[in-house]
């Protein structure tokens, strides 16, 4: 069920409940848990758009990125929420004077986190992607090899 759903539920839920049978601390309790589901139910837009140094495929719909920043490697998670539903697009578009650059938009709330995340990678070509491992704990782990 999705959060608009669950929205529509509470609103139905609140307004046949009949306040006259509770007394005034379950009545005040009732207001704050209706008022934090209510609360969390609303999206936000977030958007991210950042050049990177180096970009990682590891498997499926999964890419890191490397970005240098005052001689410090940071590695980021880009693509978190992707997959068959939403895959990542990936375009060889850079110039080669540009650094390689990602841009990713998703909903978020805090209560249920990101949703309907969409990404995209622009880089100079093939060689710009290197490959990266995996692990899914006790289910295996290994290096995604490029084989062309």
């Amino acid at each position: 069920m999705d959060g608009k759903r669950v929205c529509q539920a509470l609103r139905c839920i609140i307004a046949k409940i009949n306040m006259s049978n509770l007394n005034i601390k379950n009545q005040f309790a009732f207001f704050v848990c209706c008022l934090f589901l209510i609360t969390s139910c609303q999206y936000h837009k977030k958007i991210e758009q950042l050049e990177v140094d180096a970009i990682y495929w590891h498997e499926k719909q999964k890419y890191s990125a490397a970005i240098i920043i005052d001689n410090q490697i940071i590695l980021k998670n880009i693509t978190y929420g992707c997959g068959w539903n939403n895959p990542v697009k990936i375009y060889h578009d850079v110039p080669q004077n540009k650094k390689s650059w990602y841009k990713c938009e998703w909903l978020y709330n805090k209560s249920m986190g990101r949703k309907n995340t969409q990404c995209e990678i622009h880089i100079h070509g093939l060689n710009s992607i290197k490959t990266a491992g995996w692990d899914h704990g006790k289910f295996g782990s290994g290096l995604t090899i490029r084989i062309d």
